[in-house]
């Protein structure tokens, strides 16, 4: 019998394509602006956006002095880097954050779901308590668990965009086991796609991992995760 009680699942690129999210999102933000669509485009943009977070993760950016809460941080990560991509055109802050509620809006609006995703949440939620753990906004992640069909296997959403701090940063596992302190991080289980969000931020806290890694991509790093998967379906043999 399986040790775990609670399994704390990533939501992007785990259990949604986040990929499809976002061409939908950034299109919108892109007719708003009245800019032409182009592929090109699209793929500068995840480039840049991936390694933004990555830069705000590590803490090699950081927000200005004035931004003191958590949550004020994270609304400024957020609108800066349309700020940033779109630096020709000189937004302020005030049209920087427009254009990121823009495209938070419109982050849930399409949705695909993750090849077995469904199935698995339903076997499991009967047998462990399930969480969303995810670095984007809370608003998104509702309204996507929604659009997926998935609430009524979840007990309850953990948001970076909701606290101010982003897996793998510790302070992100504290505010979760300050808030449900009856869960025990040696019963828990990360599964999630990102080695240097879910799975570092596992390993660090001591809790177990399971690296969904579905294009059985080679792990770079010194730390290893318990275990590995391919396709989600595997966790109800495991599991």
């Amino acid at each position: 019998m399986t040790k775990y009680n609670t399994i704390l699942f990533d939501l992007d690129d785990t259990l949604i394509d986040n990929s499809f999210s976002i061409q939908g999102a950034f299109c919108e933000v892109l007719q708003f602006l009245k800019i032409p669509y182009c592929q090109e485009l699209l793929t500068s943009w995840k480039s840049f956006d991936q390694a933004y977070w990555s830069s705000v993760e590590s803490g090699n950016f950081c927000a200005p002095e004035q931004y003191t809460l958590p949550i004020e941080k994270s609304q400024y990560f957020r609108s800066k880097r349309f700020q940033l991509f779109f630096s020709s055109y000189h937004f302020d802050d005030a049209f920087a954050i427009q254009l990121n509620d823009l495209y938070v809006r419109n982050l849930s609006k399409q949705v695909k779901v993750i090849d077995g995703a469904q199935e698995v949440l339903e076997y499991l939620c009967s047998r462990y308590m399930l969480f969303i753990i995810t670095n984007g906004p809370r608003r998104a992640a509702i309204c996507k668990v929604n659009s997926a069909s998935f609430q009524s296997y979840i007990s309850q959403i953990i948001s970076s965009g909701e606290i101010g701090y982003s897996k793998p940063d510790y302070r992100f596992f504290d505010y979760f086991y300050s808030h449900y302190p009856f869960i025990q991080k040696e019963k828990t289980l990360i599964v999630g796609d990102c080695l240097t969000t879910d799975v570092l931020g596992g390993v660090q806290y001591g809790i177990d991992t399971c690296w969904y890694n579905p294009t059985q991509n080679g792990n770079p790093y010194s730390y290893t995760p318990t275990m590995e998967i391919t396709r989600l379906r595997e966790l109800t043999k495991i599991l």
